[in-house]
């Protein structure tokens, strides 16, 4: 018994291979990929896996991607400060650089179709489950999952990395997962091992534009190069309204040194026991003001480093001239001094209230987790 499949380009005819124990499935692989996607392979340490998201928003009618972001350089306060503060696994020139959920296969004795389920987990902060939310039968004889939350549209193996295209129909899921605005918390970091410490989705002209504008380099060079020969011809496939409109290739540069981010920036990560790492509160960029008013000298929940300003009610005992001196200062507000301190000399008491600025240095208490369960 023969199986065609179609891939992107051609037509390939390949006999049926032995069904996967694991998955009861026909183990062959589409776009040209090997026969061992789906059994069991001890890792080598050779082999990594990709993966890209996309969906299409219902409202708008353009396609989105999802992207994660290695962590800066010096973006985590490490409990031995000798180690690596940036993105765990990688090397300095990418650090602080979108590119697409992948890495190794792990340690484990797994398939490389779960091996990117579970970056795809690690690296979003997800829970998707590789034998129940994801339908293949688009490139398989497999049962159709109804109501999948993701479907396997293509893979191919190429340069020892299985590239996988995932398409997520349901926007509330792929933007809870990717959103437009972006999400960036320590759970993230955490989930993935120090690795990833953001998460957003961009538009294909929100790509070029955000490339272009930074030196070519705002992606990393092989995830657009993936992107240019996989993705983009695979979803031009899939509408001709695409393929027109795009129809040159995102510019990559080589990588030759670590990006610093303006966008969804976010105070340092504390690690407060092995692998585990904790931020404010509430993350707000360095040397911005606290969401809430604080009385000065209270510990900004935004941070170390951080600037609260709050209104509060300054009090000052002493002579007329020192009394007044503290009570301006503070703030803006002319204060109202008792009726003892107007006399010149005299000693007493005054209320006034002003509007002060200060800054407070806290120790963050740990919060615990908030998952994004998909």
């Amino acid at each position: 018994m023969v199986k065609t499949i179609k891939t992107i380009k051609t037509i390939k005819t390949i006999k049926k291979t032995k069904k996967s124990k694991t998955y009861k499935i026909q183990s062959a692989g589409a776009a040209g990929a090997g026969d061992d996607m789906f059994n069991k392979t001890k890792p080598d340490g050779k082999i990594k896996v990709a993966a890209y998201c996309y969906t299409k928003d219902k409202t708008s009618g353009e396609y989105y991607f999802g992207f994660v972001r290695k962590l800066q350089e010096n973006g985590r306060i490490r409990l031995d400060n000798t180690k690596n503060s940036g993105a765990a696994g990688t090397l300095p020139k990418f650090m602080g650089k979108w590119t697409s959920v992948g890495g190794s296969t792990g340690r484990k004795i797994i398939t490389y179709f779960e091996a990117v389920i579970n970056e795809l987990n690690d690296e979003t902060n997800s829970e998707f489950n590789s034998k129940t939310d994801i339908d293949i039968s688009e490139l398989y004889h497999e049962k159709k999952i109804i109501n999948p939350k993701m479907i396997l549209k293509d893979y191919k193996l190429e340069n020892n990395v299985y590239i996988f295209i995932f398409k997520i129909p349901d926007n509330t899921i792929f933007f809870k997962m990717f959103p437009k605005e972006g999400r960036t918390t320590p759970d993230l970091l955490n989930s993935s091992h120090g690795e990833i410490d953001a998460v957003q989705s961009y538009s294909m002209s929100e790509i070029i534009k955000l490339q272009s504008e930074n030196n070519n380099n705002y992606f990393i060079y092989y995830c657009i190069n993936n992107f240019n020969k996989f993705v983009k011809p695979f979803i031009s496939s899939e509408s001709k309204y695409f393929k027109q409109k795009w129809v040159n290739n995102i510019i990559d540069n080589d990588d030759n040194k670590a990006r610093i981010p303006t966008e969804l920036p976010h105070e340092p990560y504390k690690e407060i026991q092995g692998g585990t790492y904790v931020v404010s509160q509430v993350a707000t960029p360095l040397g911005a003001a606290a969401a809430n008013p604080l009385p000065v000298g209270t510990a900004n929940p935004a941070g170390t480093g951080a600037t609260a300003t709050a209104t509060g009610t300054a009090t000052a005992t002493g002579t007329l001239p020192a009394a007044a001196a503290a009570l301006t200062t503070p703030g803006t507000t002319t204060p109202t001094v008792a009726a003892p301190l107007i006399t010149p000399g005299t000693t007493g008491t005054g209320t006034g209230t002003g509007t002060t600025t200060g800054t407070g240095t806290g120790t963050v208490i740990p919060q615990k987790p908030k998952y994004c369960y998909i």
